[in-house]
């Protein structure tokens, strides 16, 4: 298979022994209005054994999207550092090494424009580093391009797919394999990144934040918000609640009983703006075919979900419509 990028131009190889820095981001969504909610930067020498990690999770400022697939929680999220914050830090990790990443295109895309955010360029890392995926038809012929399908010929164990650190350090391993094959068939350059401040970086791990629980009663006629990425999809919720004599509706408003999200701590706008007027921000477990039971009959006792918290739902002074997602 030819070395990509080549076309034409005349090949420059890395110094001998230059080291490799394997990134991956997990991300809010996959278009470029997308933010990174955690990265991790793996450091490998010219053979691919790892010699460094570094991983954090990101507050991307908004709802956190699929987290039935990446995993992080709003409680983790909202207390991690901003990527400006970080950004110093991954520019110094991947500074003077050979980029790699599995989809690197994708990778790139995403951190460009964190970066552009701020008003800094960074190296286009497609041009000069290795996607494990784009090579995985050359050492991997007649199988699949994903990671799982590169763990699975090299025999790697996967520890925990979608998260960061766990991919990359998983994208090292099939770099180690590919190194192990022989003279390395693409042509790589060591990346010069912008120097930005980076000292005393705060880092944010998952778990590490108990999430909260807050107390809501629902009467038939109430109306609710859904807000946030359901695994189920929010159409099964609206039908559930709506089959319990409950309005759906898709602002939050004066007469807002409770905005459900898919994650109680999310930072989405609607629940962002629910929280400063206190409306009680929950999750679905309150829509429940349990916990709606007692709705039907409305001289049932309301449903009490977990302890209270936040100011107490406001009333009379919100006025109106407040905010659009």
């Amino acid at each position: 298979m030819p070395a990509p990028f080549l076309d034409g131009v005349p090949v420059q190889r890395a110094p001998e022994g230059t080291g490799y820095a394997v990134v991956d981001v997990e991300t809010t969504g996959l278009t470029n209005r997308d933010r990174i909610v955690e990265v991790a930067v793996v450091h490998t020498d010219a053979h691919g054994e790892v010699t460094g990690e570094w991983h954090t999770l990101v507050n991307p400022r908004r709802d956190l999207g699929r987290q039935d697939l990446h995993g992080v929680r709003a409680a983790d999220a909202r207390e991690a550092p901003l990527f400006a914050e970080i950004a110093g830090e991954v520019a110094a990790r991947m500074q003077g090494r050979i980029p790699v990443a599995h989809n690197i295109n994708f990778d790139h895309r995403l951190l460009s424009g964190e970066f552009a955010r701020l008003g800094v360029a960074i190296p286009h890392l497609p041009a000069m580093g290795v996607c494990t995926m784009t090579w995985a038809p050359h050492f991997l012929p007649g199988r699949g391009r994903s990671l799982a399908a590169c763990r699975e010929f090299f025999g790697i164990l996967a520890d925990r797919p979608h998260e960061a650190l766990s991919d990359a350090l998983d994208t090292a391993g099939v770099l180690r394999a590919y190194l192990a094959a022989g003279e390395p068939p693409w042509h790589a350059l060591p990346a010069e990144w912008p120097h930005l401040p980076h000292e005393n970086t705060p880092v944010r791990l998952r778990n590490t934040v108990r999430e909260s629980t807050v107390e809501v009663s629902l009467h038939p006629g109430d109306t609710i918000v859904l807000t946030g990425a359901f695994p189920e999809g929010k159409d099964h919720w609206s039908d559930l609640a709506r089959a319990a004599g409950l309005r759906v509706a898709g602002h939050v408003a004066k007469n807002t009983a409770a905005v459900i999200a898919a994650d109680p701590d999310t930072m989405s706008g609607k629940a962002e703006t629910a929280r400063r007027h206190g409306v009680p921000v929950t999750g679905a477990h309150v829509l429940t075919e349990a916990a709606l039971e007692g709705l039907q009959d409305p001289a049932a006792q309301p449903v009490l979900q977990g302890p209270p918290q936040g100011p107490a739902r406001g009333g009379d002074g919100l006025g109106g419509l407040l905010e659009l997602l």
